[in-house]
């Protein structure tokens, strides 16, 4: 009977399956070994190990993701249940892909790909079997991002930050194309990636250019779909503290960004005019505050019964006088509720001062 690191194994070498093209080696697949991201080397073939859970630790790597974790997180939602019932009945068919761990004595092991099924595996008190790689920081970050490309569930910002991650570590390479005349030229890191993905390259910049986003506008409203993709990729331009400015707007009211708004706000961006009344302006135009006082006149025969014999800077204080008082006694009455307010507060007055006069 077929054990599980056989049924692995066996699925691994059907993955490992490849073909030359000019001369080169076409992988296919990722499940015995990750693309080993040298177009001219071959993949050697590599030997499958059970592992206790307990010796392998999360893949981290700071320099690549600022709060140091890989990009996809576990939730354990229906997805993560459904494939817990699969491994409880076949085991884990895909071999993991793990480096040995070099930071302390801690474990013996970090996860590059897999962290679902180690999470599974720690659950069930299974060993999980695992293809052991010496990998680069760069390669281990590839190797991470290219395992996951085909996963059917994910949040855009996990996508993003893979893409990023995966750019990042391939442009530290600097890895260059050589034709057949030996001539060098850089590799178009996008296109790469983007053929790697099965994605267009302006979508691939699109989706990398999200990881410059503020991390709240990208995980609470650009995954939840609040912010579509085209004006999260706008609103990732702005200034960290103009884009502070657009979170309080969401916050506090804002329901949407769309793309005409987006496009507006970018434009001020790049001219450098963008104020914060532009920013709540634009995304909350209900609650616009009047920045610029018009130029006020009166036609004489409707204020002179009140301001005759006065001087200009006298009436201007006066003026700013009652705005004062309505401001700090009656701030959201209309004039009908503070005349009928006035008129009660003198009724009271004159029946105070009859009471007292008897």
């Amino acid at each position: 009977m077929a054990t599980q690191i056989d049924i692995a194994q066996k699925f691994a070498n059907n993955r490992l399956k490849s073909k030359e093209t000019n001369g080169a080696i076409e992988k296919r697949g990722y499940g015995m070994n990750p693309p080993s991201f040298s177009p001219s080397a071959k993949i050697p073939k590599a030997s499958i190990m059970e592992i206790e859970p307990n010796e392998i630790g999360s893949f981290s790597i700071k320099t690549c993701k600022p709060d140091g974790g890989q990009a996809f997180q576990i939730r354990k939602d229906e997805n993560y249940q459904t494939l817990k019932e699969k491994i409880k009945d076949c085991g884990v068919l895909e071999p993991a892909i793990v480096r040995p761990w070099t930071y302390d004595d801690k474990f013996k092991y970090e996860m590059i790909a897999g962290h679902r099924r180690l999470s599974i595996c720690k659950e069930l008190n299974i060993k999980i079997p695992c293809i052991i790689k010496e990998l680069s920081d760069d390669d281990a970050v590839i190797a991470m991002a290219v395992s996951n490309t085909h996963r059917d569930e994910y949040r855009l910002s996990e996508k993003a930050w893979s893409l990023r991650m995966e750019l990042d570590a391939k442009q530290h390479q600097g890895k260059r194309l050589v034709d057949a005349d030996g001539n060098s030229t850089p590799q178009n890191t996008n296109a790469e990636i983007a053929k790697d993905n099965d994605m267009s390259t302006r979508t691939v910049t699109r989706m990398i250019r999200l990881t410059y986003l503020n991390p709240t506008i990208l995980s609470e409203y650009v995954d939840s779909k609040v912010i579509p993709l085209i004006p999260a990729v706008n609103i990732s331009y702005l200034t960290e503290e103009h884009q502070k400015i657009v979170l309080d707007c969401l916050q506090h009211g804002a329901k949407k960004i769309s793309l005409t708004q987006s496009e507006y706000l970018l434009s001020k961006t790049k001219d450098k005019s963008l104020t914060k009344d532009d920013i709540i302006n634009t995304l909350m135009p209900e609650s616009k505050t009047i920045t610029k006082v018009a130029t006020i006149s009166f036609k004489s025969d409707r204020v002179a019964a009140y301001l005759r014999g006065k001087k200009k800077k006298e009436i201007e204080q006066e003026i700013y006088d009652v705005l004062q008082l309505r401001n700090e006694f009656f701030p959201d009455a209309t004039v009908d509720e503070i005349r009928a307010e006035l008129r009660q507060m003198r009724n009271s007055y004159e029946m105070r001062t009859a009471n007292n006069d008897t």
